[in-house]
């Protein structure tokens, strides 16, 4: 997502911005929709520029319980200070928001790790989630399943067996 600066007078300017899925390719999720940018640019009269807003995301998932796949919102407010001033000595880990010394300030990098840090550790479709029976894979979310059977702890495995040894 690119903004060109130079498009911006002094003050207070609104901005609505969308990008298409296709920008934001990443292995660690799927936009299932364009993602938005709202907010405003505030350029002081020293030359400071500022972006302050809110970044919407809609993240194709799949539940780590019932397999399911559902859809997950992301909005994440965001605060940067775009002077385009590039240091001569930038650490590793900084953006670069202004390649090549240009009025256009690419957010693309920024938002992407910004998305990607923001999004669940374990993705559940609902809080409550019961995932899928471990034996005939029913997904116990639609309904219970027909399985019998006795779940034996297998630390406890030796135990049952000298029991059993015991009764005969």
């Amino acid at each position: 997502m690119r903004i060109d600066i130079s498009k911006f007078t002094s003050g207070i300017t609104e901005i609505n911005k969308t990008a298409e899925p296709e920008e934001f390719k990443s292995p660690k999720y799927d936009l299932s929709e364009p993602l938005r940018l709202s907010g405003k640019v505030v350029i002081e009269e020293t030359g400071q520029i500022w972006l302050s807003g809110t970044i919407t995301a809609k993240i194709k998932q799949k539940c780590d319980r019932c397999l399911t796949e559902y859809i997950e919102v992301i909005e994440k407010k965001i605060n940067l200070t775009l002077s385009g001033e590039v240091q001569e000595e930038q650490p590793e880990d900084s953006y670069d928001l202004f390649p090549n010394d240009s009025d256009i300030a690419d957010l693309t990098k920024y938002i992407s790790d910004t998305i990607a840090i923001s999004l669940p550790n374990k993705s559940l479709c609902e809080s409550d989630c019961k995932g899928i029976c471990p034996h005939c894979g029913q997904n116990l979310n639609e309904g219970s399943c027909d399985c019998e059977f006795e779940e034996v702890d297998p630390r406890l495995e030796k135990l049952k067996e000298l029991k059993n040894k015991m009764e005969d």
